[in-house]
């Protein structure tokens, strides 16, 4: 069996607790069975892994576990909450595993992604990534660091790659951005910067911009698309193309820099 096949197989164990738990008939015992043993075989899935898969695993998984209460159901909210890390690890890395078509067909108008489909979303992501070569600007008001993770891949691989990170001016994003900004520059040495934006942009623009010359125009957060559905529009005239990149011009001159 593949390693994406145990990975899928994993993911699918997931899905009767979330069941059982939605009809409230989810004991504690199962929910905590389930989730041991998703992490008993991701430790032993990681052996066959790259060092950085394997320390995303270790990060999800705690090293001790608590003594479940049994005889107790457990509601929705707190099995989303118990099961919804390992959930996301398991999909980035099936998405991190899957090949992927290098010569992808580019949206002419626009790629439509639905709610409930992460998967897709995330596969997508990385396929526009595949079309870095010199460069890539992300503007993203509530840009989170899974996305940097995700980037260092593509950097170990083209450490000349420019990256320029435009975020929003909250406290808590950027907070959390920053500090994981200034790990991703320790560690790689990328040429890489980010800013924050003082303009007030309540409409939230989200940009991503590939080596000067591809645009696209996405309505909803990186990490969040297949989460939520996403609209992701590609620019072709050059006319608009080069509006966005003076929007995005100005606002990086005037942002402030991510220490």
């Amino acid at each position: 069996m593949s390693v994406i096949q145990k990975l899928q197989e994993l993911l699918s164990d997931t899905g009767e607790p979330l069941s059982l738990a939605q009809d409230g008939l989810l004991k504690s015992e199962r929910l905590y069975e389930t989730k041991y043993s998703i992490e008993d075989q991701l430790r032993e899935i990681s052996k066959e892994l790259d060092e950085r898969s394997q320390l995303s695993i270790e990060k999800v998984i705690p090293k001790w576990r608590n003594v479940p209460k049994h005889g107790i159901f457990v509601s929705g909210e707190e099995t989303v909450k118990q099961l919804t890390p390992l959930i996301s690890l398991l999909q980035e890395l099936i998405v991190k595993f899957s090949p992927i078509t290098k010569n992808v067909e580019m949206p002419r108008d626009e790629v439509i992604i639905e709610k409930g489909k992460p998967y897709d979303g995330r596969r997508y992501l990385r396929e526009l990534f595949n079309f870095v070569r010199e460069s890539i600007y992300i503007r993203d008001s509530y840009l989170r660091p899974e996305i940097l993770d995700i980037l260092s891949e593509y950097i170990l691989d083209n450490p000349k790659i420019k990256l320029r990170f435009l975020i929003g001016n909250n406290f808590t994003r950027r907070t959390a951005f920053s500090d994981a900004f200034k790990k991703f520059l320790e560690q790689y040495k990328a040429d890489a910067e980010g800013r924050c934006t003082n303009e007030d942009n309540k409409d939230h623009p989200r940009y991503i911009l590939i080596d000067g010359t591809l645009v696209f125009v996405p309505d909803n957060s990186l990490d969040q698309w297949g989460l939520s559905t996403v609209h992701i529009n590609q620019i072709i005239k050059t006319e608009n193309k080069d509006i966005i990149f003076k929007i995005f011009e100005n606002e990086w001159n005037k942002g402030e820099k991510i220490q």
